[in-house]
Parts: C-alpha cells; sequence; structure tokens
C-alpha cells in the first residue's frame, strides 16, 4: 500500500493537536476550580497582610509603646567631678536673664541631668523681663517650669523606700496629715514623683527638710518649688 506520507504526517499531527486540546481543557477545568478555590482563600489572606489586622498592629503597638518609654525624661547624672563650669549644660542656667539664672541654679543641680536640662530649656523658653525682675519671680517661674518637668521624668523603684522612711519620718506640722491647705499632699506617691527627679545632693537636701533640719514648716514644702 502506498501511504502519502505528507498526508499521514499531518493527519497524525492534527490528531495530536486535538488530543492535546482536549486534555488541556480538562486540565484548564480542573485548575479553574482550583484557581477558584484559591482565589476565594485569597481574600482573608490580603486582608490579614494589607488591612493592617495582626502583625501590623502589633508593630504599631510596639512602635507606640517604645515611643512612650523613651518620651520620659531619664535620669542619667552628671559626672560627679563636674563643678558649674565643668562643661555641663546645666551650668548655662547663669546666663539666663536677671534673676531666672541664679534661681534656675539653685533647683538646677539636685537635679538628675535630664531634668536639670528640660528646667534650663523650660525657663529659656519662658523667660522674659518681667519673668526674671526678681528673685521671688525667678523662682516663681521654677515652680511652673517644675510643674511641667516633675510628671516627664522616668519613675526610678529607688525611691520607694526612700519615701516610705520619709513619710514615716516627717517632722514637720503635716506628719500624718493627708494635705495642707493649698499645699502638695505629703504622701508616698508625691514623694516618688518628686524624688525621681533628684539626684544624691538634692535627695540629701529633701530628706535633711523632712526631719525638720531647714526652715521649712511642712513637710510638703520640703516638695522644693513643685507645688
Amino acid at each position: 500500500m502506498n501511504i502519502d506520507k505528507a498526508a499521514f504526517l499531518l493527519l497524525t499531527t492534527t490528531l495530536a493537536a486535538a488530543s492535546s486540546l482536549a486534555v488541556a481543557n480538562t486540565i484548564t477545568g480542573c485548575s479553574s476550580s482550583s484557581a477558584s478555590a484559591a482565589d476565594a482563600s485569597t481574600p482573608p489572606t490580603d486582608s490579614a497582610t494589607d488591612g493592617g489586622t495582626g502583625a501590623d498592629t502589633s508593630v504599631e503597638q510596639t512602635d507606640s509603646g517604645t515611643d512612650a518609654a523613651t518620651a520620659c525624661l531619664p535620669q542619667g547624672d552628671r559626672s560627679p567631678d563636674a563643678g558649674p563650669d565643668a562643661g555641663d549644660p546645666v551650668s548655662d542656667c547663669a546666663f539666663l536673664m536677671g534673676f531666672c539664672g541664679p534661681s534656675c541654679e539653685g533647683m538646677a543641680f539636685d537635679l538628675y541631668f535630664a531634668p536639670g536640662l528640660a528646667l534650663l530649656e523650660c525657663m529659656k523658653t519662658k523667660a522674659s523681663s518681667d519673668a526674671c525682675v526678681s528673685t521671688q519671680a525667678g523662682y516663681g517661674l521654677v515652680a511652673t517650669c517644675m510643674k511641667e518637668i516633675v510628671p516627664q521624668t522616668c519613675p526610678d523603684p529607688t525611691t520607694d523606700s526612700l519615701c516610705s522612711a520619709a513619710v514615716a519620718d516627717c517632722k514637720l506640722d503635716d506628719a500624718g496629715v493627708a494635705a495642707d491647705a493649698g499645699a502638695r499632699a505629703f504622701n508616698k506617691a508625691n514623694c516618688m514623683l518628686y524624688t525621681s527627679t533628684l539626684n544624691a545632693a538634692g535627695r540629701t537636701t529633701f530628706q535633711n527638710c523632712v526631719a525638720g533640719g531647714t526652715s521649712a514648716t511642712t513637710c510638703s514644702d520640703c516638695f522644693g518649688y513643685w507645688q
């Protein structure tokens, strides 16, 4: 039998193509179904990733917590050998106008480094010839700034025992009294807030005051200019 080789090859190629198309259609139908299932499951995956759930929220909370933790003023002491002229930025209090300079120094050198710098910067911002016209006005500006600084200072756990003793040992008029009229309550919570800002020298001054070693008449006066 004579077979037209070219025609035979054309026929077999056509059959193969048809067969492949049928298989492809079958696979495509299957894939289509699988793709639909995958598509159906995709939105929750995308939502979880892109919609700010789970991981994204957790990152935001961590960042927020970190920001909150670093926002408070750390204690950080000056060098024990650093004097007023030893390049300590807190000594810049002396360059504030009028009576604000000595008033600033009077408090700043009892404070830890970061709160002391915050006091200086606050007074620089608020200082004016009117605010610095007298010693009393200068100390009034210290008090205004201390009201801002004390709540911003990082809590210091070492103040727990210091303040337990201070409240128990108060020798002045408000011993055992929650608060004097017009004064901040002399209690452990307030004591811990205030003394968290104080360096070793400041704490010694505070303890001496509470023990009746100064002209203060109430222990709440020992909170310095935080009134």
